[in-house]
Formats: structure tokens, C-alpha cells, sequence
């Protein structure tokens, strides 16, 4: 009597939790689902995986925030490039250069008191930058030309409308997401898993006790098989995630 052994799916990444029983499915659909007698449990989990894949996908996406954060710290440097330039002008030889220094500068703390522009929450510093631009662009013209910092200008202006294009993504991004708690989803698929494991098992003594033909036996076998690779693969990564604190631990040392 074949019996359907044990899977660790609560262990298993997202990824992997997902892959298992998508695989799962796909072998309950080759062997049939009224032969194995599962077809209320089956119509369940077929929507739990769905749900299961539709949270996986949205977590998947790009990690827009991270790149944000990458993107708002390019902008900065920018800013920081910028202030030094001026502070450098503003002891230049030249007369006509410091004077056009000092008027930029003069612009500049205005927008960057009583927070640093820099030190602003995103939202707000990406006005903040705009607000800048816009004056200078719009009244200091000679000046910005005769310090040199037209290109930095220009390259702040591009870093921040970078950055406000993925403040949009970003929202749009949250705007999609869906409803359903990734790990209530996982528990749900877990729960009819088990009692699909159960009612197979529980076929399975049936059918030998009544003297019927082992049709279970060949769907149980590949189901272990299937088990034993996703159980395989969860250990490789428990392996290579032990060997990383190991390197770790040895170059802290």
C-alpha cells in the first residue's frame, strides 16, 4: 500500500511553496480528478493557488521602494555637488563670478532653511527641488551660466523627475495590490492540502481493504517523487543560507 509521504510546504519559500503546488495541480489534473475523489477539494485549492500566485506576482515586481531610495540619493548628490561648487565660486578671482555666486547662494538657503533640501521627506523635496529650479531658471539665468552650473542644473532636474516617476509607479503600484494577506493565502492552500492528503490516504485504505485494484498507487508514487524534490530543493537552500552566516562569521573574524 503506497502512502503519500511527507511534504515541509509550510517551510518552503514563497517561490517554492507556489512552484510545489502549481506541480501539484498539474498531476491531480493528469491522473483526474474524480478517480482520486477530490473534486470539492480540488475546485478549493485550484482558487487558493490562484490567490496564492496573484500575491506572489505583486510581491515579485520591482522593488520600487528600494529603488527610490536609490534614485532620491542620486538626486542628493547632486544637490551636495551643487553647494560645493558654490562655496567655491564664492572665493573665485574673479569679481563678476562671485557676485553671481553669492545671488545663486542667496536663492538657495532660502529653499534650503529650515530643513536642508536633502533632509526633507521625498514628496516634499522633490517641490522643494522644482521650486528651486523654477527660480533660478526663471531669473537667474546669467548667473547660472557664468558659475558654470547650467549641466548641474539640468542633471538635478532629470534626477528628480526620475525620482517623481517612480513616486507614480509606486503609487500605481499600491493602487493594484491586492486585498489578500500573503500568508493568510499560504495557511488556506496549506489546510486543503492536508485533508486532500487525508482523503487520498484514506481512499487508499479503502480500496485495499475491499480487494479493489491499487488505482491510487501510481498518483501516490509521483506525488512522492514530487515531494522529494521541492523537499530536496527546500534543504539546498537551508544549505546554502547556513554556508553564508558561516562566511560570515569567518570574515567578521
Amino acid at each position: 500500500m503506497s502512502e503519500i509521504g511527507k511534504a515541509k510546504n509550510y517551510k518552503y519559500t514563497d517561490a517554492l511553496h507556489l512552484q510545489f503546488f502549481i506541480a501539484l495541480l498539474n498531476l491531480i489534473r493528469q491522473f483526474g480528478v474524480n478517480v482520486l475523489k477530490i473534486g470539492v477539494l480540488f475546485d478549493k485549492i485550484c482558487k487558493s493557488v490562484e490567490q496564492e500566485e496573484s500575491c506572489f506576482k505583486i510581491i515579485r515586481k520591482s522593488d520600487i521602494s528600494n529603488l527610490k531610495a536609490e534614485s532620491d540619493h542620486a538626486r542628493d548628490d547632486i544637490m551636495a555637488g551643487i553647494k560645493k561648487l558654490l562655496e567655491s565660486a564664492l572665493h573665485h578671482f574673479d569679481l563678476k563670478i562671485r557676485e553671481a555666486a553669492y545671488r545663486l547662494k542667496i536663492v538657495l538657503d532660502t529653499f534650503d532653511h529650515p530643513t536642508t533640501i536633502i533632509n526633507l521627506p521625498y514628496d516634499a523635496e522633490t517641490v522643494t527641488v522644482n521650486k528651486l529650479l523654477h527660480e533660478w531658471e526663471s531669473k537667474y539665468m546669467s548667473d547660472l551660466e557664468i558659475t558654470g552650473l547650467i549641466p548641474w542644473v539640468k542633471e538635478l532636474r532629470e534626477r528628480n523627475n526620475a525620482f517623481d516617476e517612480l513616486t507614480k509607479q509606486y503609487s500605481g503600484q499600491l493602487a493594484e495590490k491586492t486585498p489578500l494577506r500573503p500568508k493568510e493565502v499560504r495557511r488556506e492552500t496549506d489546510k486543503l492540502y492536508k485533508r486532500i492528503v487525508l482523503v487520498i490516504n484514506a481512499n487508499v485504505v479503502v480500496a485495499e481493504e475491499n480487494g479493489e485494484e491499487p488505482i491510487y498507487d501510481p498518483f501516490v508514487n509521483e506525488l512522492n517523487v514530487l515531494i522529494k524534490h521541492y523537499n530536496d530543493l527546500y534543504a539546498q537552500h537551508i544549505g546554502r543560507l547556513e554556508a553564508k552566516k558561516e562566511k560570515e562569521k569567518e570574515e567578521e573574524n
